[in-house]
C-alpha cells in the first residue's frame, strides 16, 4: 500500500460503475447511491436488495456481462464479480482510461481502496487496514 494517499471522494452526481451483482456489489452500489452517485450496475444477475433499487429507478442495470465500453464517462469503478479474469480486465480497462478502480478481493492490483466506515453522530470515521479488510473493520469498530 506504499505510495497511497488517503482522501474522500465527492461522488454526488458522478457516474460510478459497479461490475457484479452479488452481495459485495450490492453493498458498494447502495453506499455509492447513498452518497449521491449515479450508479450503473453491469451483471447478468443481481441480489434482491439491488433489484429493489433498480426497480425504483435509483440504479441503472445493464443485464449482461462486462464490456469495455461500460466504463465510458465513469469517474470510479468497483469490480465485484468474483471472477479474477473479469475483474482483471475491468481493472486494466480502468487503468487505460485513467479511472480509479476498487478491485474486489485484490487490493494489491487496485488503484483505490474503500476504508471501513463508521458514523458516530455527525462524525465519520474511515479506517484503512493496509489492504486487509478485516483489520480495517476491527480498527474501525475500536475507534467507533
Amino acid at each position: 500500500m506504499s505510495g497511497s494517499f488517503p482522501l474522500t471522494l465527492r461522488v454526488a452526481e458522478r457516474l460510478v460503475v459497479v461490475i457484479g451483482g452479488g452481495h459485495v456489489a450490492t453493498r458498494r452500489a447502495l453506499s455509492l447511491l447513498a452518497a449521491g452517485a449515479r450508479v450503473v450496475v453491469v451483471s447478468p444477475a443481481v441480489t434482491d436488495s439491488l433489484a429493489s433499487s433498480i426497480g425504483r429507478g435509483d440504479v441503472e442495470w445493464r443485464q449482461r456481462t462486462y464490456e469495455p465500453g461500460d466504463l465510458e464517462g465513469a469517474w470510479l469503478v468497483q469490480t465485484a464479480t468474483g471472477d479474477p479474469d473479469v475483474d482483471g480486465r475491468v481493472a486494466d480497462d480502468a487503468e487505460a482510461r485513467q479511472i480509479w478502480c476498487l478491485k474486489g478481493g485484490d487490493p494489491d492490483h487496485a488503484t483505490a481502496w474503500a476504508p471501513a466506515v463508521a458514523q458516530v453522530d455527525d462524525v465519520t470515521v474511515a479506517v484503512s487496514g493496509g489492504g486487509d479488510a478485516r483489520r480495517a473493520t476491527s480498527l474501525r469498530d475500536a475507534v467507533a
